[in-house]
C-alpha cells in the first residue's frame, strides 16, 4: 500500500471518529426524553384521565371536565355550543376565575396554583408548558407532536400531526369572552397560571401549523385546561 492510500485512509477514519464523537456528544447534550403512559388520576366527579410522563412531567392526557374543584365546591364551566356531547369528547371550557379559585398569577416552575386541579396536581406555568416543548424538541415542532393524528377531529390539513407526545390533543376551541364559540376542529387552547389584569397567558395549537405558540387572551375567554402532577 503507497503512502498516499495510507494517508486518505488515515483521514478517512479520522473524520470517521470524529463523527462519531461529534453523534455521541450531541445525543448527551439532547437526550430522547422519556415518553410512556403514566397510570389515571380522578376527579371529584370521578371522571378519569389517562396520563403522560414526558421527560419530568406528569400531564393529564385528556382535557379537565369536572363540574367540581377537589374539595366538592362547585365550579362554573361551560360546555362548546351547549352540546353535551363536546363535553364528554372536548372536555369543559373554563374562564380564569374559576381556574384560579382566587390564586394569584404564578410564574413559578411548578407553578404551586392548585385552582381547578384534582388533588396532587396544579394549573401549570408558561414555564411548565415551555418545558413540556422543549422536551418535544422545540416550540416550531412540539404543536404536531401535541395534537391527535388525521382528521377525525381535527380540521384538514392537521399540519405535523404525530401525537409522538401521547398527549392526544384535540381542537377543543375556546369560548370568546365566555360565550362567543369559536375555533372547534381548528385550535386548541389551554390555560397557564400566569395573567394580568389584561390577559391570561396560553398555549394554543393550530389545525395548519406544526409550531406552537404561548399568547395572551382575554382574561374573560373560556379555554381547555391540563394538569401537571406536583412533583
Amino acid at each position: 500500500m503507497n503512502k498516499m492510500m495510507k494517508l486518505l485512509m488515515t483521514i478517512v477514519f479520522i473524520g470517521i471518529l470524529l463523527l462519531c464523537g461529534c453523534k455521541a456528544a450531541d445525543e448527551i447534550e439532547n437526550p430522547v426524553p422519556v415518553i410512556q403512559p403514566e397510570g389515571t388520576v380522578s376527579d371529584f366527579d370521578g371522571h378519569v384521565y389517562q396520563t403522560v410522563r414526558i421527560g419530568n412531567q406528569i400531564w393529564m392526557a385528556e382535557n379537565l371536565r369536572s363540574t367540581h374543584y377537589s374539595d366538592g365546591a362547585p365550579v362554573a364551566s361551560q360546555v362548546y355550543g351547549n352540546n353535551g356531547a363536546n363535553a364528554a369528547l372536548y372536555g369543559r371550557l373554563y374562564t380564569l376565575e374559576a381556574i384560579m379559585r382566587g390564586a394569584p398569577s404564578s410564574s413559578a416552575n411548578p407553578s404551586g396554583v392548585r385552582g381547578i386541579a384534582p388533588a396532587g396536581w396544579h394549573i401549570p406555568s408558561q414555564a411548565e408548558w415551555n418545558e413540556l416543548l422543549t422536551a418535544l424538541g422545540g416550540i416550531q415542532v412540539a404543536g404536531g407532536k401535541l395534537k391527535e393524528q388525521g382528521t377525525a377531529h381535527w380540521q384538514a390539513p392537521n399540519t405535523g400531526a404525530s401525537n409522538e407526545s401521547l398527549m392526544n390533543v384535540l381542537p377543543a376551541g375556546m369560548l370568546l369572552g365566555g360565550d362567543t364559540s369559536q375555533w372547534l376542529n381548528t385550535h386548541a387552547v389551554f390555560t397557564s397560571s400566569e395573567h394580568n389584569p389584561f390577559e391570561l397567558f396560553a398555549l394554543i395549537l393550530y389545525h395548519d401549523r406544526a409550531n406552537a405558540a404561548l399568547e395572551g387572551i382575554f382574561p374573560g375567554d373560556a379555554v381547555s385546561v391540563r394538569c401537571v402532577k406536583d412533583r
